[in-house]
Order: C-alpha cells, then structure tokens, then sequence
C-alpha cells in the first residue's frame, strides 16, 4: 500500500516537473518573407542561432511579408518580424494600409541592411521602360508584401493600375518570387518585381536558363517616388549582376530592420539582440548581405523608431546610444 502510494506521489511530482518545463518554455515567431526569397532562410539561421544560445525558448521561422508581418507583431501572431522601414512608419502614422487600430505595440529590434526594389524581365522582352508594362504580365509578388505594395506605388506614379493593365488584357500574379521565375521561364509571365538583396538568388536562377534585364525607372519618377515616400532612397547597381545585365541601373532601396511585440520581457529582447548581433557571422554564411548586420549600423534608417527597451540597453553597453 506504501509502495503503491509512494508510486503514485512520485508519478504526480515528475508530471508537475514536466508542466512547469513546458511552461517555462517561450515560444517565439520569427515572421520573414516568401520561400522563394532570401529572408526566410535568414529568419531560419536566427531562429538556429536562438535556439542553440539561448535557454528557455523555442524559436521558429515562418513565411511572411513586410506588411502582413507589421500587422502578425502587432497582433502577438508573430513575436519578431522582418520589414522594410517604410512599413513600419506607415503604421505608426496610421497610413493605409494599415488605417485600422493602433501599432503603438509595435517597436523596433534592430535595422539590418538595405534591400533594392529590382525588376526583372528576359533580355528579349520588348518591354523597355515601365510605361511597357500597360498590357503585361506582372508578378509583382505577394499581396500585402514590401514588393507587392512598392509596385503599387511606380504603376500609380507612371498612370497605371491592376486594374488598367487587367482592362488591357494583361495579367496580375500575386506569386511568390521562386513561382514568378518559373513563370518566366515557361514563358507565361513577362516580369518580376520584387524588394531583395543583390544579387537575388531566383534572378539568378532564371539568368542561368536565359539572359535578362533590369528595367530602368526614369530619373524623374525616382525624385517623384522619393520625395512622396522619404523611407525610399535611389542607388546604382552594377552592370553585372547577372547574366545579360551589362549596364548599371538606378534601383528605389529601403532599409530593412527586425521589429517586436513590445509587450516582450526586456531582459529576452536584450539577449536575443546580443545574441543575433554577436552571432552575424553565422548569420552571413547563410547570405552574404547578413554581413550588414552589425552592432554599428543597428539604428542605421530607423533612428527615429520607437526601439524596445532591451535593445536600447544593449546599445548603451556597445556605445551606440548614451
């Protein structure tokens, strides 16, 4: 009878022990980008470098977009996201499209690096300046996506719509990046818009089967653009790049940055900052712009975010803030 109770009350300590493990374990989101993009095998080297460094937590990466990814951190769906610094800005200014409720939970990590807006097309297209785009056949990416949005914002600027092109017998596809370049190559889609690093691994692969371009945004639409949207910057890109690109070209660039749910302990945000900025290295080997990542370039573009408080702590003990 001893014994059997004595079974029992050991059965019941160890499941109490497994309760409060579970319970001590954070579960943490990383938000990123498309699967045919570089960000989500960067969200997944992040969460790698978490997991391994850091006790008590449970890191993942998931798909995401700069837009959609603002509203998931906003919304405790996701806890850290990847975004261009426009996104973010709009949000706390309530600007579409994220006129709906308050972002004032939304707080900043660290800025990362710049990342162009490029345009892709076969090196045969006839499709020379954006006014061509009037009857194409556009992937401008995923809906709510940095990419899907920016393009948005050059077709406005140049006259055009989905809607216009649609009207013209041209085609909207709302597809990631690795899905547009197939496209292409098949010869069902005539170009590619989409917010990455340089050179971009799917026009790589697509430069690969067939030369390409990109198309060229006139200088007086870049000055139009930047001035109404100052998060935008405009720089050159070598000839080069890829296969049939001889020529450098003007790309709009944006900033990109990790924000936070604000409501996340201090002491968890400073040490996953720490850990993430003091871990770049291993970042990198995944890509080579996650070489940008540095403790001295962690404000770069955002400086006039609201950071959370763990990373301001951490940029007080590096220097970067007093």
């Amino acid at each position: 009878m001893n014994t059997k109770l004595l079974s029992t009350a050991s059965a019941a300590v160890l499941l109490l022990g497994a309760g409060t493990a579970a319970a001590q374990t954070q579960f943490i989101t990383i938000t990123s980008g498309g699967t045919g993009g570089s960000w989500y095998p960067l969200a997944g080297a992040m969460a790698e470098v978490l997991n391994e460094n850091l006790d008590g937590i449970n890191v993942t990466a998931t798909p995401g977009g700069s837009a959609n990814n603002v509203r998931d951190v906003r919304d405790g769906t996701a806890e850290i996201g990847f975004v261009f610094a426009t996104d973010p800005f709009a949000a706390w200014a309530g600007e579409a499209p994220f006129d709906e409720g308050s972002y004032d939970n939304v707080e900043v990590m660290f800025s990362m690096f710049p990342l162009y807006f490029q345009m892709g097309v076969p090196a045969s297209s006839d499709i020379q300046a954006v006014e061509d785009l009037a009857d194409a056949r556009l992937s401008p990416g995923q809906v709510g996506f940095g990419g899907e949005i920016l393009t948005q914002i050059l077709l406005d600027a140049h006259g055009l719509s989905y809607d216009s092109i649609e009207a013209a017998g041209g085609q909207i596809n709302y597809t990631s990046s690795g899905e547009a370049v197939n496209l292409i190559k098949d010869g069902h889609l005539d170009w590619h818009g989409s917010i990455t690093f340089a050179p971009a691994a799917f026009f790589m692969d697509l430069a690969s089967t067939q030369p390409i371009r990109l198309l060229p945004i006139a200088d007086d639409k870049l000055e139009e653009i930047t001035s109404a949207y100052p998060a935008y910057y405009v720089t050159e890109l070598p000839g080069g790049l890829y296969e049939g690109q001889d020529e450098p070209v003007d790309v709009l660039t944006v900033a990109t940055a990790l924000i936070v749910n604000g409501d996340l302990d201090e002491d968890l945000v400073y040490d996953i900052t720490r850990t993430l900025l003091e871990n770049r290295d291993r970042l990198a080997s995944v890509h080579a712009s996650a070489e940008g990542i540095t403790p001295e370039t962690a404000m770069d573009g955002m400086e006039n975010a609201p950071f959370h408080a763990g990373a301001e702590r951490y940029f007080r003990e590096t220097g970067l803030i007093d």
